[in-house]
């Protein structure tokens, strides 16, 4: 199903949306790099649903998306440097790959190797589906692996389009490119993963790590 929305979601959309998620469902959304394609980060069965619409390699995680800093410091450990690049760029097109903590309640398969990827979108539409569902949502672009990322609705392939439960048509994305992936999981290091938007000289500039 396909909802044309550009402006704020109405009750009757966002509470598709919640039941939608609750139920174990995928949805496709904008965010102001690419359309997302999302599920509760808590069901595994979603997330592998994901995984068989993208056909995708079950080795590659994806991120989450939380609404703000105070629900990001619940799934993950972060330090000053954190703090220093989310003042300027969250919310924003930047994905940190951080610790995950211990206790995160989110699906295990969204952690590799102790880590876990993380954003808080700059989008309205975004926005308004994290804050009223309340729980962090795993996302990736709504793609088949290798294949360009959708920027507006039409980028979408037929086919995928089935296999997607919901699809909110909130126009054309403003960045239309991926974000930057800095891994800050190290202590001694940085690693720039995917530069996006924010460029990786401007990172390492902040952080004074060249």
């Amino acid at each position: 199903m396909i909802v044309r929305t550009l402006d704020d979601l109405s009750q009757n959309i966002l509470k598709t949306v919640v039941e939608t998620l609750a139920a174990g469902g995928v949805i496709s959304f904008p965010t102001e790099t690419v359309y997302a394609l999302s599920c509760d980060a808590t069901k595994e069965l979603a997330i592998d649903k994901i995984y068989e619409i993208k056909n995708r390699n079950r080795e590659q995680v994806f991120a989450i998306l939380v609404s703000n800093i105070n629900e990001l410091e619940k799934y993950a450990e972060v330090d000053e440097r954190f703090y220093k690049l989310a003042a300027l760029f969250s919310p924003g097109p930047i994905t940190y790959v951080l610790q995950a903590k211990s206790k995160a309640s989110i699906c295990s398969r969204l952690i590799k190797d102790g880590k876990i990827g993380i954003r808080i979108p700059d989008h309205k539409l975004a926005q308004e589906i994290l804050k009223h569902y309340g729980h962090p949502i795993a996302a990736t672009s709504v793609n088949l692996s290798g294949h360009p990322s959708a920027l507006q609705v039409s980028d979408i392939d037929d086919e995928l389009q089935k296999q997607i439960d919901l699809i909110l048509d909130g126009g054309k994305c403003t960045l239309g490119v991926g974000s930057t992936v800095v891994d800050l999981s190290s202590k001694d290091k940085i690693s720039i993963l995917r530069e996006g938007s924010i460029p990786e000289k401007l990172i390492r500039s902040l952080l004074s790590d060249r």
